[in-house]
C-alpha cells in the first residue's frame, strides 16, 4: 500500500488520473477500484 501511496504525486499518476477521470465508464471503474482498496484498509486495521 505504501508503493501506492508514494506514486499518487508523480506527473504520471496525475495524468493518469485525467484520463481516468475523462469519462463515465472510466470513472466507474475508478471509483470500484476505490472501494476496493478502501475495504482493504479497513480490514487491515480491523486486525490490529
Amino acid at each position: 500500500m505504501l508503493k501506492m501511496v508514494s506514486v499518487f504525486g508523480t506527473k504520471e499518476a496525475r495524468a493518469i488520473n485525467r484520463l481516468l477521470s475523462s469519462t463515465e465508464a472510466l470513472r466507474a471503474r475508478k471509483q470500484a477500484n476505490y472501494e476496493t482498496r478502501k475495504r482493504m484498509i479497513l480490514a487491515t486495521l480491523r486486525e490490529r
